[in-house]
């Protein structure tokens, strides 16, 4: 914690301080807040506005409580450990506070005044390091207060990098032992059932309607099965209700054609009845027509004679 006489300097000729003593004196808030760049150090600063009760009465702001937090190099050092990186915060054209060694010190503030860009690439021995620049704007005065430089190193990306790939290759390959797995035994769950249809099947094409297969789950494969059994039951049904209608069908034949032989026999003996009928009224017929020649001739004789006399 900064003492009143580190930043009394500042507080009384610095626009920043200015405004946040404005802001602390105009405004109804508890705390206001600042972020001032004095003498190459970076402080974080809180304003508090001091006021008096009496009794039940508020009464106006006296004077202001002004605390300023120096941002260190163990700061940066904490920053940097948290996000595995390296942080650097330049103030005044001075390097205020930073996690990196002494020779990055130096090279991070000779190349500080021809960076082109706010992303920058800088070598410090056998290491390269990536850097980013961004600006920390006091909240107060709205003015750049510092400049923060992030930097990591190219060796330490690229092992961060290598560890993530590994880390991948390992979750991928594990997903796919598990993929494989998962995948064999839903297939030996799905498969099993299947199969067993498949066999019901085959039985009951082989004719055996009295097979009724087991149900193993109430899931869609037991709902199957249920409807399998209920097929293969209303087809032995229909086929018992097929066999009787046949038995039926042919005791009905077999009494129509015994009825039919009966007719037939009794239509033979009613034929041969009438033939012989026919021969014996033929026979007749020949008696009587050999008995009327004969009796013509008997007759016919002694007419020939009598009629040879008379005349």
């Amino acid at each position: 914690m900064s003492t009143v006489s580190d930043l009394d300097g500042f507080v009384k000729t610095s626009p920043a301080a200015a405004a946040l003593l404005d802001e602390a004196f105009g405004s109804g808030r508890i705390s206001h807040h600042g972020l001032w760049a004095y003498r190459g150090q970076l402080y974080q600063v809180a304003a508090i506005p001091l006021v008096f009760q009496n009794g039940e009465q508020t009464g106006p702001v006296e004077g202001i409580l002004v605390m300023g937090e120096r941002i260190t190099n163990e700061f940066a050092q904490e920053m940097g450990k948290i996000h595995n990186c390296e942080v650097s915060f330049i103030a005044n054209n001075g390097l205020a506070a930073s996690s990196v060694n002494n020779v990055q010190h130096i090279r991070l503030m000779l190349d500080w005044e021809d960076i082109p860009t706010s992303t920058f690439d800088m070598c410090v021995g056998d290491q390269s390091f990536r850097s980013d620049c961004e600006s920390l704007v006091d909240p107060a005065s709205n003015t750049t207060a510092a400049t923060v430089v992030i930097q990591r190193s190219h060796q330490d990306s690229q092992q961060f990098i290598s560890g993530v790939s590994r880390r991948l290759a390992l979750i991928m390959i594990g997903g796919m032992v598990v993929a494989a797995a998962i995948s064999f035994l839903l297939s030996s769950a799905i498969s099993k059932p299947v199969n067993e249809l498949a066999r019901g099947a085959k039985s009951v094409s082989r004719g055996d309607l009295d097979l009724s297969l087991q149900i193993a789950s109430r899931d869609e494969f037991g709902e199957l099965v249920i409807a399998f059994n209920h097929m293969v039951g209303q087809i032995g049904a229909s086929r018992k209700d097929l066999q009787q209608a046949n038995e039926e069908l042919e005791q009905r034949v077999a009494r129509r054609t015994h009825m039919l032989t009966r007719a037939n026999e009794e239509l033979q003996r009613e034929v041969s009845e009438r033939k012989r009928a026919e021969k014996e009224a033929d026979a007749a017929n020949h008696a009587k027509s050999d008995f009327l020649a004969n009796m013509s001739h008997e007759i016919r004789s002694p007419m020939t004679a009598i009629m040879g006399f008379s005349e």
